[in-house]
Order: structure tokens, then C-alpha cells, then sequence
């Protein structure tokens, strides 16, 4: 049923579902890590969800996008994810013994730069990811090259993810997402500058999956930051309130980046620089302000990584 109005309540209702299914997935993660390993841990989530992203990106020439059978396979794909969760032995986190409620009030109180910065993050990967195609329809890129420059640009944050998080486990979680933004935005700007408008593709592929090193991992190194600050019970809670703060940029960004456009020659990455300077800032005084939310961090013996089954952001 192609009509707009149908359209945006079939949007609005997998959003909901989604919402769900993050909020659930990053709880029990975060019920399983310590502060020594939740970015990591948290890493290899995001990681496997990129992972798949790459593969949904790369499978857009395979079909026609107006016809039914790209929507058929999506449908089957989110059907399948149901077995593993039926086949897992692993138990779930025990309830909290009192219920608690989604406060962004008290989140802020718990963690003031991680809630701005699930602001700015969604701000960042939703105008990317809903613009970024148009933008590179506008530099002259065929659908097949459309395809593998969004693809680029996350498989240059599925590379950084674990690096990321291992370093975040190891120093300041804000100082890695401080260092994480300076690096965007600077990579943005040397693009916008330098990159003539007649470069080759590849050159294009390159320049994203540097910008997309920098950007994607920086949401998983947030929910790290944040759920260090919180009681064991209260993961389910701050994993609620950052998808609504993250949820409510990513609903802000796109409508932004798109007036900013229709307005200006490099309206996107107006908007997307604009949000990770914010983010650095804000960032570099919350650091001045509070130490670390959490104690000194310990050194430990990496295990080999566990599969860990997630959704895609």
C-alpha cells in the first residue's frame, strides 16, 4: 500500500516494536558486563548489528525497491530472529525487587553528558542514514554505488566498533567519545573542502567509512557511559530513557539536515559537524566538572568473545 499517511503509522509502530527490542537486548547486556568490560561487551552488540546492516545495505540493487519482495525478505529476516531467543539457555536478568520508572529527570541527574549525547548521536546517524543516500544521488552515484557508499560508511564503524569500546574500558569513557567527535567533524570538514565534486566513487567509499569509523560506535560507548552510573535494577529504565532521548534526535535530524539542504549547498554536513562540535563541548566541560562516574577501572584478562546475538540499530 504505497500512501504516505499509511506509511507513517507502519513506521511509527516498528518503531515501537524496535524500541522494545533494544531496550530489552541492551539491559541484559548491561545486567551481564562490569564497568571493566561493559564497552566491549557493548562493542561486539554493535558490531554484530553493523554487521547486518552492511548485508541489508548491499541487497538494495537486488531487487526493485518499489516492488513487494524487498519487504517480503525484511518480514522473513525479523521472523527468523525469533529462533535463537527461542533456542537460548541463558537466563534472564532477575527482576528488581521495586519497579522502577523511566525518569529522564533522574537520568540527567545520573549521567548529564550521556543523555545530550544519545541526543546529538541520534541526531547524527539518522540524518546520515536518511540523507546520505540523497547526498551522494546529488554527487552523480548510480543505486549500485549508493548502495556501497552507505555500505562503506558502516562497515568503517563496524572496523572501529571494538577498538573503541576496548579503549573506552580502559580510560575515560568521555574522552574517547570527545576524541570520537573532534575526529568527525574534522574528517567532515576535510571532505566538504577538499574532495571535488568530480572524484571518483572510490574516493567517496573511502571518505565515508572514515566518517562512519568515527560516528557509529560512539552511541555503544554512550550506553557503556551511562549504565556505569546506574544501580544493577535500573538498567531496563536508562536503556528505556536513551532510546527516547536518542529516538527523539534521530525524529529531530533528518527534519534539520533536510531544511538545512534545501537551503544551503552543504546543508548535511552543516547539521552533522554542528552536532559533534556540540557534542565535544559539552563533553569537554561535563569533564571539567565531574570525575569519573564510576571507579578507577582494573586490569584484566580479555576472554575470547561470546556470540552475541542483537538487533541492528
Amino acid at each position: 500500500m504505497i500512501d504516505p499517511y499509511v506509511w507513517v503509522l507502519a513506521r511509527a509502530m516498528t518503531g515501537f516494536c524496535f524500541a522494545g527490542l533494544f531496550m530489552v537486548v541492551e539491559s541484559w547486556l548491561n545486567n551481564a558486563a562490569s564497568a571493566q568490560t561493559r564497552g566491549q561487551v557493548l562493542s561486539l552488540y554493535g558490531m554484530t548489528g553493523l554487521m547486518a546492516g552492511i548485508g541489508g545495505q548491499l541487497l538494495l540493487p537486488a531487487a526493485d525497491p518499489a516492488g513487494f519482495r524487498p519487504f517480503c525478505v525484511i518480514a522473513t529476516i525479523i521472523a527468523f530472529a525469533l529462533v535463537p531467543i527461542a533456542l537460548t539457555r541463558s537466563a534472564a536478568p532477575a527482576r528488581p525487587e521495586e519497579k522502577v520508572r523511566i525518569s529522564l529527570r533522574r537520568l540527567y541527574r545520573q549521567s548529564p553528558f550521556g543523555i545530550v549525547a544519545a541526543f546529538l548521536c541520534g541526531v547524527t546517524t539518522a540524518a546520515f542514514f536518511s540523507l546520505g543516500p540523497v547526498w551522494a544521488q546529488r554527487r552523480g552515484l548510480d543505486m549500485r554505488a549508493i548502495a556501497a557508499f552507505m555500505s562503506c560508511g558502516t562497515l568503517g564503524g563496524f572496523l572501529t566498533t571494538w577498538p573503541l569500546g576496548w579503549l573506552s574500558d580502559r580510560i575515560d569513557r568521555r574522552t574517547v567519545i570527545i576524541g570520537a567527535a573532534v575526529m568527525a567533524s574534522t574528517a567532515l570538514l576535510t571532505m566538504v573542502a577538499v574532495v571535488p565534486n568530480d572524484v571518483s566513487p572510490e574516493v567517496l567509499y573511502l571518505c565515508v567509512a572514515l566518517f562512519g569509523g568515527t560516528v557509529i560506535p560512539t552511541y555503544s560507548i554512550v550506553i557503556a557511559h551511562v549504565n556505569d552510573s546506574v544501580d544493577a535494577g535500573e538498567f531496563v529504565a536508562a536503556s528505556g530513557g536513551l532510546l527516547i532521548v536518542q529516538g527523539a534526535g534521530a525524529t529531530i535530524g533528518p527534519i534539520v539536515a533536510g531544511l538545512a539542504m534545501s537551503a544551503f549547498p552543504h546543508g548535511l554536513s552543516m547539521t552533522i559537524v554542528s552536532a559533534q562540535i556540540l557534542m565535544a563541548l559539552w563533553g569537554a566541560y561535563r569533564l571539567a566538572r565531574r570525575p569519573l562516574p564510576y571507579g578507577a577501572k582494573e586490569h584484566f584478562i580479555v576472554e575470547p568473545p561470546v556470540p552475541v546475538h542483537a538487533m541492528s540499530r
